[in-house]
């Protein structure tokens, strides 16, 4: 919680997609990759096998062929000549046979 002005005499709940670490100091927008539901001191870095395109929405789950190592707002692309067999790890060259 924060308060906006001086004298207040109430306490209001941190938004969405920001973070209050301070009482006395405005919220501060969350930073790509991570995000926040609100009434959070800190925003929480999105998770491995998670998009998080919106500061303040639930991370999204990576798709097939997609992978995230953590803290990207969006999934990436498996690239050729890789498989990503596991949507929350780095992907894995191919073996040449």
């Amino acid at each position: 919680t924060y308060t906006p002005v001086e004298g207040s005499e109430s306490c209001v709940t941190c938004p969405a997609g920001f973070r209050c670490t301070f009482a006395d100091q405005p919220p501060v927008p969350c930073s790509p990759g991570t995000y926040s539901l609100g009434g959070q001191h800190n925003c929480t870095v999105c998770p491995p096998g998670f998009g998080c395109p919106s500061a303040s929405g639930t991370p999204s789950t990576c798709a097939s062929g997609t992978y995230s190592t953590g803290g990207f707002q969006t999934c990436k692309q498996c690239p050729p000549n890789h498989q990503c067999a596991s949507a929350a790890a780095d992907p894995v060259p191919c073996d040449v046979a």
